[in-house]
């Protein structure tokens, strides 16, 4: 699970997450004898968002979820999602 960290909009390092997300680049970021290469994507908050969003509550979610799809013919499911976003809203061919 990651970790939220605030940073100062005026840093550098947000300076150059922006111009990464706009470049569609990722960024390099190093910590002593180690190397992170990060892809990074721009996602603003709202609010209302971050007062609902509780990382416990999701966790317990995602547990709580395992294995729902035991028993799934997994293929037969990708096969027919994919089948699905090919299709317009009156489910019609794109």
């Amino acid at each position: 699970m990651h970790s939220a960290m605030n940073i100062n909009p005026e840093s550098e390092l947000s300076r150059r997450l922006k111009e990464a997300v706009a470049e569609k680049k990722p960024v390099r970021l190093t910590s002593g004898d180690t190397v992170y290469v990060l892809q990074v994507q721009a996602h603003e908050m709202t609010p209302k968002t971050e007062r609902r969003y509780d990382p416990t509550q999701i966790r317990q979610g995602l547990a709580r979820s395992s294995g729902a799809l035991r028993g799934v013919d997994l293929a037969a499911l990708k096969k027919e999602l994919h089948e699905a976003r090919e299709q317009d809203s009156t489910r019609r061919s794109a």
